[in-house]
C-alpha cells in the first residue's frame, strides 16, 4: 500500500500556517487554518456588506430628503394657490358690494358720490344705511328750507289760502251763491277751500 504524500497546506493569503518544514500538520491545525481563513472571509463580506448597508442608506435618507422637498415645494405651492383664491374671493365679494352700494343709490335716488360712506357688507345692512342716509339727508333739506323761508318772510308766519283783498270762501258756501255772485267773486279774487 502506498501512503499517502503529505501535502502542502492551503491556507488563505494572510492566514499564517506554521508547519515546520518536514512536519506534517495534524487535523486540528488544519481545522484551526480553515476556520481562521474562514472568519477572515467573513471579515471582509460583513466589511462589504456594511459599506453597502452605509451606502443604501445614505441613498435612502439622500431619497427621502428629496421626497421630504418636493412635500415642501407642492405644500408652498398649494398654500400660494389658496392665498390667491382667498385673495380672488374678497375681490369679487369688494366688487359685488360696491355694486350692490351702488344700485341701491340710484334707487334711493342719492349720489353714487355716498357709496364710500356707505357701511355694511349684506344687502340687508346696505339697504338699511342707506335707508337712514337718505332720512337724515331729506330732515336737514327740510330744515335748511324752512330757515330759508323763515328768513325772507322775516321771522311772521306765511300768508296761507288768503287773496291778495283777504277774501276765501268754503266750497260748500260758495256753491250756494247764485251765479253771478259767483262769477263777482271769482272775479274779485277769492278763493274757495274745502
Amino acid at each position: 500500500m502506498e501512503q499517502p504524500t503529505p501535502q502542502e497546506p492551503t491556507a488563505e493569503p494572510g492566514v499564517n500556517v506554521s508547519v515546520e518544514p518536514n512536519q506534517e500538520p495534524n487535523e486540528l491545525d488544519l481545522m484551526k487554518q480553515e476556520i481562521q481563513a474562514l472568519k477572515d472571509g467573513f471579515k471582509k463580506e460583513i466589511s462589504g456588506l456594511n459599506r453597502k448597508n452605509s451606502e443604501l442608506e445614505k441613498e435612502k435618507t439622500d431619497l427621502e430628503r428629496q421626497g421630504l422637498e418636493e412635500q415642501e415645494r407642492i405644500k408652498l405651492e398649494l398654500d400660494d394657490m389658496k392665498e390667491a383664491k382667498l385673495k380672488e374671493e374678497q375681490e369679487l365679494t369688494q366688487l359685488r358690494r360696491e355694486r350692490t352700494i351702488e344700485s341701491a343709490l340710484v334707487s334711493a335716488e342719492l349720489p353714487i358720490q355716498l357709496a364710500r360712506r356707505i357701511n355694511g357688507s349684506s344687502d340687508e345692512e346696505i339697504n338699511s344705511d342707506i335707508a337712514e342716509m337718505k332720512e337724515f339727508i331729506q330732515k336737514i333739506s327740510e330744515e335748511k328750507a324752512e330757515k330759508i323761508v323763515n328768513e325772507r318772510l322775516g321771522g311772521k308766519p306765511p300768508v296761507q289760502g288768503k287773496t291778495p283783498d283777504g277774501t276765501t270762501m268754503k266750497q260748500a258756501d260758495f256753491k250756494l251763491l247764485d251765479p253771478e255772485e259767483q262769477m263777482k267773486f271769482m272775479k274779485g279774487g277769492g278763493i274757495t277751500y274745502k
